[in-house]
C-alpha cells in the first residue's frame, strides 16, 4: 500500500495559486528514499528522498507564484526506473490527468471543440472536478535510474539554483514537466497530422505556421510537414538544460509564447493559464 503525503503551498501573494502534492511512492522508495546524502549549498536535505522533496516542492512553489487562481492544483508525483537508451534517456514525464471540452461535463470554456486540461477548467468552474474517481490535475513520473547508475553520464543535481553543477537539474526538469501538466502540451500526431484527443488541445489552438495560419484550420496532411523534427535533435541533453525539441515551422499566438515543442527556458517563469485561456 502506498504512503501518501499531502502538502499545501500557501499562496505567497494574493494572485498565487495553492498547489497540493500527493506523493505516490511506497515507504523507503522514491520521494521517501532514506539513502544518506550530503546537504547541498542550496538543498539542506540529508537523505535522497528529502532532497527530492525539497527540490520538487521548490519548483512547484515557483509555479505557484507565477499563475493566478483560487482552486488548488493537485499534483500526484512518484518515481520509477527507466534505463538509458543508446543516445538518450527519459528524465521525467508529466501530463494533465483529465481534459474537458464544452458540452462534455462542463460549459463556458473560451473555445468549442477544444480540450482544456483540468488545471485550467477547475479555475473556470470554481471547483475541483472529479472524473473517474479522481480530482488530480497533473501526474508526474520521475526517473530514478539517474540516481541508480551514474557511470553512463546521466545523474540528477538536486540543487535549487538550476545550475546543474553536478548533473541534470531536477528543479529545471520539474519546472518543464509541470508546464506540460498545466496545459503546455499538444495532441497533434506527428505521423498523421490528426489530433490524438479527437479535437485540438487549448495549446494546439494557439499554434500557427510561419504565415500566421492556425494549424487547426489546416488539413491533417498539411499539418504533417510542420511536425517534422530535425534529425540531429537529441531526446535529452546531459547538461543542465532539458529536453530540446524543435518544430521549425510553428509559432504561437500571442507572440510572447513559444511553440510547445521548442526549447523551453526554465530560467524565466511564464503564465500558462493566461496563455492557454487567451
Amino acid at each position: 500500500m502506498k504512503t501518501l503525503l499531502i502538502l499545501l503551498f500557501a499562496a505567497a501573494t494574493a494572485s498565487a495559486i495553492p498547489i497540493q502534492v500527493i506523493y505516490g511512492d511506497a515507504a523507503n522508495t522514491g520521494f521517501y528514499d532514506p539513502a544518506p546524502r550530503t546537504a547541498l549549498p542550496t538543498n539542506p536535505g540529508t537523505t535522497l528522498g528529502e532532497q527530492r522533496r525539497i527540490a520538487f516542492e521548490f519548483a512547484l512553489s515557483r509555479w505557484s507564484t507565477q499563475i493566478a487562481g483560487t482552486i488548488p492544483l493537485k499534483v500526484r508525483a512518484a518515481w520509477s526506473s527507466t534505463p538509458a537508451g543508446p543516445t538518450s534517456i527519459t528524465l521525467a514525464s508529466a501530463s494533465p490527468v483529465n481534459f474537458f471540452k464544452n458540452g462534455v461535463v462542463v460549459s463556458g470554456l473560451p473555445r468549442n471543440n477544444t480540450f482544456y486540461p483540468s488545471a485550467l477548467v477547475d479555475q473556470v468552474m470554481g471547483q475541483n472536478l472529479v472524473v473517474n474517481g479522481t480530482s488530480d490535475d497533473i501526474s508526474v513520473d520521475c526517473n530514478s535510474y539517474l540516481d541508480e547508475v551514474t557511470t553512463d553520464g546521466y545523474t540528477w543535481d538536486y540543487g535549487l539554483d538550476n545550475s546543474a553543477a553536478s548533473g541534470t537539474s531536477f528543479v529545471g526538469v520539474t519546472l518543464h514537466e509541470i508546464g506540460h501538466g498545466l496545459g503546455f502540451i499538444s495532441s497533434l500526431n506527428q505521423t498523421t497530422g490528426n489530433y490524438n484527443l479527437s479535437s485540438p488541445s487549448s495549446w494546439d489552438a494557439l499554434m500557427t505556421d510561419s504565415s500566421g495560419t492556425f494549424l487547426t484550420t489546416m488539413s491533417a496532411a498539411n499539418r504533417v510537414p510542420l511536425t517534422i523534427r530535425t534529425p540531429s535533435t537529441p531526446t535529452a541533453r546531459r547538461s543542465g538544460s532539458i529536453t530540446k525539441e524543435i518544430l521549425p515551422g510553428c509559432t504561437l499566438r500571442p507572440r510572447s509564447f513559444r511553440d510547445p515543442r521548442c526549447t523551453i527556458s526554465t530560467r524565466s517563469f511564464i503564465r500558462p493559464l493566461a496563455a492557454s485561456m487567451s
